[in-house]
């Protein structure tokens, strides 16, 4: 996690911004990993931080939809 947190901070903030449509994200880091994805606690512009869940499984078949060509 320290690797994602300290070199791929951006593209944690493009996922949630992405997969859970939180727009704003300033800040994103990896808290906790699991096999079903990642818990991101994330800071967003002048409002208080946010601790959300990502799953994998999610972002896979919605990435799967879009790259067949579905809305």
């Amino acid at each position: 996690m320290a690797h994602m947190n300290g070199d791929h901070g951006g593209s944690t903030i493009a996922m949630v911004h992405h997969y859970l449509g939180l727009p704003g994200v300033e800040k994103a880091e990896l808290v906790q990993m699991d096999r079903l994805g990642f818990n991101v606690q994330c800071t967003r512009k002048e409002q208080e931080a946010l601790a959300l869940a990502l799953a994998l499984a999610l972002a896979l078949a919605l990435a799967l939809m879009q790259g067949a060509g579905n809305p």
